[in-house]
């Protein structure tokens, strides 16, 4: 989804100005959450909610941001969406905090500590205090020391969004004084919160992401329309076909998908995988050193089809390339929640994912999609599936009722007020 950012007054700071669809959310299978929103909304009347975080473009928060920020205004919430202003010394080093968060070894050297945060302290120092009431939402740890600088009377709401079962020590202590300063912690599963952190100094609540159905990329999209789309970007659409619709990163294994692939291909020959993950967040550095290594390892195979250019892979190229494949792969080592999946089964796909964070909240075994521990087990399940269109249907159509009970985004914003409710001293 496009957006269009206007420089602030205060500093570099920027504000985005997402462009969503907000007609529709009166559809039956949202309707359960009309009247509580309103309600919700007009507690905090006279309070602005800010949610700020490291990039307004690529990544799940932005996904997230760029759908919620319309929808809390159609709600009749004064919000507005703040990015950091851009620094690639900082850039590279949130990229190796997020690594260590999700278990890298290693640490940081006092120089990348210092470069972390002086761009956080010096890009809060515009953030004055006006006196206005505000609860502030701040996402995942580029962020996190912004706590020093916001005013002191106002909620203040830290929100991680990976996989921090099992964080490197090193980086967990020395950001853990920082989290323990904020009102409220949100986590995005029960088994991120980790065993040092102290419950009783900070509350701990529980809110995993969603989508929006309403976003063009989340529409139904019947497969052979879907396949004439992406037959115009290679895909021959009488081969059968496969994809992994997932950013450059190690922990996505696409290294391991590849593996998969050519395990298939020996019972089918004609397989055909699709690599879609646009080069498209100013944060994430790792990527194109991670698509060069993709690229050496699908060594020229022709059916190995890897899509990056952000210009190219618009809402409808996704939409297309998540509809289209008979499997949807999401085959991650470590994963903060993976919307990715739930997008794919909202369209009713069969997913076969890794077992691992948010993907196995999501997928149950068998029953809405399947879930893996290795390459050979993602083999073996994924052309399970591409035999059995029965089995195929199946799952799908499971994975779709799950996604509209648990994974839809006004049930995100109801866990988000429900924070800024309690803090204020304002709900029931």
């Amino acid at each position: 989804m496009a957006s269009m950012r206007e420089t602030l007054a205060m500093g570099e700071w920027q504000r985005v100005e997402p462009s969503a669809v907000t007609s529709g959310y009166d559809a039956p299978y949202l309707q359960r959450y009309q009247l509580e929103l309103r309600r919700m909304a007009a507690q905090l009347r006279g309070v602005e909610v800010v949610h700020v975080n490291s990039t307004g473009v690529g990544g799940g928060v932005a996904e997230i941001l760029t759908s919620m920020i319309p929808l809390s205004r159609w709600y009749g919430l004064d919000t507005r969406w703040l990015v950091i202003p851009p620094d690639n010394a900082y850039f590279g080093v949130t990229r190796r905090v997020h690594d260590l968060l999700q278990g890298d070894e290693g640490e940081l050297s006092e120089h990348e500590w210092q470069t972390y945060l002086a761009h956080v302290r010096a890009s809060g120092a515009p953030l004055v205090d006006d006196g206005r009431p505000r609860v502030w939402f701040v996402h995942d740890h580029q962020l996190l020391p912004l706590i020093e600088q916001l005013p002191r009377d106002d909620v203040k709401v830290w929100i991680s969004h990976v996989d921090t079962s099992r964080p490197n020590p090193a980086i967990f202590q020395r950001l853990q004084p920082f989290m323990q300063q904020y009102d409220q912690i949100s986590f995005s599963l029960p088994q991120y919160v980790p065993s040092s952190f102290d419950r009783a100094r900070t509350p701990v609540s529980i809110c995993p992401p969603a989508i929006d159905p309403l976003r063009h990329k989340n529409q139904p999209m019947l497969e052979n329309e879907a396949l004439a789309y992406t037959a115009q970007y290679g895909i021959d659409p009488e081969r059968p076909f496969i994809a992994q619709i997932s950013r450059f990163d190690p922990w996505k294994d696409p290294i391991g998908v590849i593996d998969a692939y050519r395990l298939i291909k020996e019972r089918l020959p004609g397989l055909q995988l699709a690599l879609v993950g646009a080069l498209a967040a100013a944060d994430d550095a790792k990527a194109v050193e991670t698509l060069e290594v993709v690229r050496h390892h699908a060594n020229g195979d022709t059916d190995i089809h890897i899509y990056w250019d952000p210009l190219q892979i618009d809402e409808a190229f996704v939409r297309a390339f998540q509809a289209a494949p008979q499997v949807v792969i999401q085959k991650s080592t470590r994963e903060g929640f993976g919307l990715t999946v739930t997008e794919a089964m909202w369209k009713g796909k069969a997913v076969v994912g890794g077992n691992v964070g948010g993907i196995a909240v999501q997928i149950r075994d068998g029953i809405t999609g399947f879930l893996v521990d290795d390459v050979e087990q993602c083999a073996r399940r994924t052309l399970e599936l591409l035999i059995d269109p029965e089995l195929r249907q199946t799952l799908g159509t499971a994975a779709r009722a799950s996604v509209e009970e648990h994974g839809l985004l006004p049930r995100l914003l109801r866990d988000y007020l429900t924070l800024a409710i309690r803090h204020r001293g304002i709900g029931d």
